[in-house]
């Protein structure tokens, strides 16, 4: 009976320990995760414009981020808009194509995360 017990109590104090070690380490993986780190993305829509250029209208839909660059992928200046529009040419022949890169940044602690999509612009007519 008192091996009984004994085996008893043991078995209590195992159990014991280990919710107690399997909670610590839970708690501490939670407080390493950084849930609200930026996350770049966006979509875009198009309108057909005179002399062979196409108007991009770029909808952002970064999370958790304050700041943003966009590079448009033809060689002009970056823009700092949340929602920018870019203008870019259309050829008469073939298919341009432009890989556009945002980069969302957190303001407050520098976080940043980059997204890159090709935006292709059919040529003229098709």
């Amino acid at each position: 009976m008192l091996l009984n017990r004994q085996i008893s109590l043991l078995f209590l104090i195992g159990i014991s320990f280990i919710l107690s070690f399997s909670s610590c380490m839970e708690g501490e993986e939670n407080n390493n995760q950084n849930f609200d780190d930026p996350v770049a993305s966006f979509s875009w829509t198009t309108e057909d414009l005179e002399d062979y250029k196409v108007k991009v209208y770029f909808k952002n839909n970064s999370e958790y981020a304050d700041q943003y660059q966009w590079d448009f992928g033809d060689g002009s200046p970056v823009n700092y808009s949340k929602e920018p529009s870019h203008v870019y040419p259309r050829s008469s022949t073939k298919p341009n194509e432009f890989t556009v890169i945002l980069k969302a940044t957190n303001g407050e602690d520098g976080r940043f995360n980059r997204r890159s999509r090709v935006v292709a612009i059919e040529p003229f007519g098709k």
